[in-house]
């Protein structure tokens, strides 16, 4: 739970310029959240959680100033009083600013900001991508704790892999299916030929870091690509807040989708590394590549 006196700590560093990107785009919504959770309005600002990273953020939105995307997708915040609103829609730009990040990192070129069907658009190797992002908001245990009985409601992966599998199966394919089944109708209304139609899933939740969670999700991603009537995307990409995620080529049949994977594990890793992904075999029942 951030505290009103940790927010309105953070809007000081913010007024200090000691981030002067994050104070630029969002310190006086900052403020305004801060207000929020002084007046109780606000139980628990998921926005000023990721802010509370402050030099991850300055960072990435450092990394974003040249492609110069940030003004349009904070502009959409807008004005609203309404401090949950608030939250939501700043949930919202950031997903897409974490994307535009990721893909910088992937070496796309040519990122723009998009207003109708799609979120973003962006090449690489003169392939031309069209990004749909969302970000999911509820917490996994939440999840775990609607599917399960009492004494299944554990959301740590330990004891017997059955037992693993058995409590968080279900939970994971119910945490991705919702994002996955909106966004593969909207891009229904995607009519240009000539494009690589790519699902953006963003989430924060610490949850998701373990590897054997991840291993988990990543199958029922799987799943739920294929589970779909008719598919109107051919690759998907899955960022956690942390590490570069998982990235799906789909494929006709369920063997033919791979998953590439680079969570950012490695000793030392940071948000200025490269993008190393591994082939991930997603018919292991333990976390392995293929």
């Amino acid at each position: 739970m951030i505290t009103r006196e940790q927010c309105l700590q953070l809007v000081s560093q913010l007024w200090a310029d000691d981030y002067p990107l994050v104070k630029r785009y969002f310190g006086r919504y900052l403020s305004q959240l801060g207000e929020g959770l002084s007046a109780g309005i606000l139980t628990e600002g998921r926005f000023v959680r990721i802010a509370f990273a402050p030099q991850q953020l300055e960072i990435r939105l450092q990394a974003l100033e040249p492609l110069g995307q940030t003004p349009a997708i904070v502009a959409e915040v807008g004005e609203v009083q309404d401090v949950v609103e608030l939250d939501r829609r700043l949930l919202n730009a950031w997903a897409e600013l974490r994307t535009i990040h990721q893909l910088r990192k992937e070496s796309f070129a040519d990122i723009h900001k998009e207003r109708e069907v799609a979120d973003l658009t962006a090449t690489q190797q003169g392939k031309s991508y069209v990004f749909q992002v969302t970000r999911i908001t509820t917490l996994l245990v939440k999840r775990v704790m609607r599917c399960n009985p009492p004494d299944e409601q554990d959301v740590d992966p330990f004891g017997p892999l059955e037992d693993i599998y058995q409590r968080l199966k279900v939970p994971l394919s119910d945490f991705f299916w919702g994002a996955l089944e909106r966004k593969n109708g909207r891009f229904r209304e995607w009519h240009q030929d000539g494009w690589t139609r790519c699902i953006v899933i963003v989430s924060s939740d610490d949850d998701l870091q373990d590897a054997m969670v991840r291993h988990i999700a990543c199958q029922q991603i799987r799943e739920g690509i294929h589970s779909l009537g008719y598919r109107h995307f051919e690759e998907l990409l899955w960022l956690p807040d942390l590490g570069n995620g998982a990235w799906f080529r789909v494929g006709s049949r369920f063997e033919e989708t791979d998953c590439f994977a680079d969570w950012g594990d490695t000793f030392g890793h940071s948000e200025t590394d490269g993008v190393d992904r591994r082939k991930i075999d997603l018919d292991s029942i333990i976390p392995a590549e293929k």
